[in-house]
């Protein structure tokens, strides 16, 4: 089963990083990508999105707190895996919103 994944992150630069490293991982695929909270609402909760697995989540938007977005998906699809990558320093925002994992960007990797 093919896992899908919605990108929702105003920097396209990170954006098609992210796409080029999930298309390589077996099993997953970008479903789209969403520049703004807007996007990412009205994509998240399109019908042709009733299989998405997972959505990954930057807290600074251009139209609002990535954290909004975090706590809607939490609220009317649980069952969907949220993911918060932002460069924002203080991730309690995200967390307390029901994000299922909160990393800052600039974290070192192991």
């Amino acid at each position: 089963m093919v896992k899908r994944v919605l990108l929702v992150d105003d920097h396209a630069i990170f954006t098609q990083a992210m796409k080029l490293v999930i298309g390589r991982v077996d099993g997953m695929k970008v479903a789209g990508v969403a520049g703004t909270l807007a996007e990412g609402r009205e994509m998240v909760f399109a019908d042709e999105m009733e299989a998405l697995d997972l959505v990954l989540v930057d807290l600074r938007l251009p139209d609002g707190h990535g954290a909004k977005l975090v706590a809607e998906i939490k609220a009317r699809r649980p069952e969907v895996l949220v993911v918060v990558l932002s460069a924002e320093d203080d991730l309690s925002d995200a967390l307390q919103a029901g994000a299922d994992e909160a990393l800052n960007k600039s974290t070192p990797l192991p």
